[in-house]
């Protein structure tokens, strides 16, 4: 079974977890996706996968996930993760203090790869990231085509 836990600010998060259950369901992949604050530790005992997802918020993620990273380390050692954030299109700001913020801090995934390695868990792919139009969205066009790219790399890790 495959567990995304997210978490969510404007609701982005948590569309693109919601879409790659519907992808992996679609693929006859056992998923559910869970907010962050919600999970247990049966609940990360019973995944056979973990996908972790947050928005970028200050170039790391969000608060109730890095507290989750924390408090949840020793139970996510030696699992098999993937992982994916959402992101504003750094492209398309003409702000030169935003783009040396990310340069020097990155975004989301940045955080989780650092972390979860140091705990040693089992990355089972690159990262993936979904644009975010302005602060609060609503997600790019493109988001719907890499959703589905996800979801079946995500598939043929499961299988």
């Amino acid at each position: 079974m495959v567990l995304i836990i997210y978490d969510s600010v404007y609701g982005n998060t948590e569309k693109v977890a919601h879409a790659i259950i519907t992808n992996l369901v679609k693929q006859g992949v056992l998923a559910t996706a869970k907010k962050v604050a919600a999970v247990t530790d049966k609940d990360i005992e019973k995944a056979h996968l973990i996908v972790l997802g947050s928005p970028t918020r200050a170039f790391q993620p969000s608060e109730p996930m890095k507290l989750f990273l924390k408090q949840k380390s020793k139970l996510l050692a030696a699992r098999r993760i993937a992982i994916f954030d959402t992101r504003v299109d750094i492209a398309s700001v003409k702000s030169m203090f935003l783009h040396f913020m990310v340069k020097h801090f990155g975004y989301a995934n940045d955080y989780f790869v650092k972390h979860l390695k140091r705990v040693k868990t089992h990355l089972v792919m690159p990262p993936y990231f979904f644009i975010v139009h302005g602060a609060e969205g609503p997600l790019a066009e493109s988001c719907k085509s890499k959703i589905a790219e996800f979801a079946k790399a995500i598939a043929k890790v499961e299988k």
